[in-house]
């Protein structure tokens, strides 16, 4: 008789990952069939909003979408809390759930969310998918089927992560405690291009995306690994923009989510691996068992 699972998160998975990157998602979900956990999916989620775009039109609507969204993980009586997979999102949320700790501004906005049948109470818990693998690494250590040892990455954090170091702690640990190496590189920490993107394609792409892959590309390394939708799709949009030229680089963008789900035994095409633009096919191979 399988236990009933214990812990219940709520599952927040924002519009990239749900749009353009499923395998992410379905990997999510086979994860924490293994760890027994259950997750709730967020009913009526919308964008979180946007850090960048909607923040900087209208601070207010801004802070309303996202303390709809709250609400709604409220909602779901989730006993862990949300767990969050996008860099963009969760920093939406630290930074909304930060100022709806003052009463007033919570007020204000629960005036506007009473429209519609919801009220924000500030019970939210916000859970990064690092810290989900972290607090949940003895588990996954102890039901790991699949050895990583042997393979290189580069990781890329991206930048609102490196404003929290426990979180890029978090990463290494993680990783290290599967037997990936790490490979460091002088750009590591360098933008990948968006939001830059918005305001000139042709510059963020010659000057931040270009320079990084070019640098990893030296390296050689297996993979480049993260937790960000959008650096996933900027750096595979840089790899496609390389072939215009006639380059080939071949490096593929994986998601830490996608390394633990094959860790834990699922076969890499069982979660969609083999449909990121930037084809993955070297790295299925050896995860598979082959050379």
């Amino acid at each position: 008789m399988v236990a009933l699972p214990e812990k219940r998160y709520a599952l927040y998975l924002g519009c990239a990952i749900t749009g353009h990157q499923p395998y992410v998602e379905a990997a999510i979900r086979k994860v924490a069939k293994n760890l027994n956990v259950e997750l709730v999916d967020v009913e009526g989620a919308t964008c979180c909003p946007d850090p960048e775009i909607t923040k900087s039109v209208d601070h207010k609507l801004w802070l309303i979408i996202a303390a709809r969204n709250l609400a709604l993980a409220e909602k779901t009586g989730a006993n862990e809390g949300l767990l969050v997979i996008c860099n963009g999102c969760y920093d939406t949320f630290k930074k909304a759930i930060e100022e709806l700790e003052d009463k007033n501004i919570r007020e204000e906005v629960n005036k506007n969310l009473l429209q519609i049948g919801l009220a924000y109470r500030g019970e939210v818990k916000l859970v990064n998918v690092l810290e989900f693998f972290r607090e949940n690494l003895d588990s996954i250590l102890e039901l790991k089927k699949k050895d990583l040892d042997g393979l290189k990455c580069v990781v890329q954090y991206g930048c609102r992560l490196l404003t929290e170091q426990r979180l890029v702690k978090a990463f290494d640990e993680i990783l290290e405690a599967l037997g990936v190496e790490i490979v460091r590189y002088e750009r590591e920490r360098m933008c990948c291009g968006v939001p830059l993107m918005y305001y000139d394609e042709k510059y963020a792409l010659r000057e931040r995306t270009f320079k990084k892959l070019e640098q990893i590309a030296r390296l050689n390394p297996d993979f480049i690994t993260l937790v960000c939708p959008a650096c996933h799709d900027q750096l595979e949009r840089g790899e496609l923009k390389f072939r215009l030229k006639g380059k080939r680089l071949n490096i593929p963008v994986i998601n830490l989510t996608e390394l633990v789900a094959v860790a834990l035994g699922e076969n890499p095409k069982s979660i969609g691996m083999n449909y990121h633009r930037v084809k993955p096919l070297r790295l299925i191979k050896k995860l598979e068992g082959g050379t």
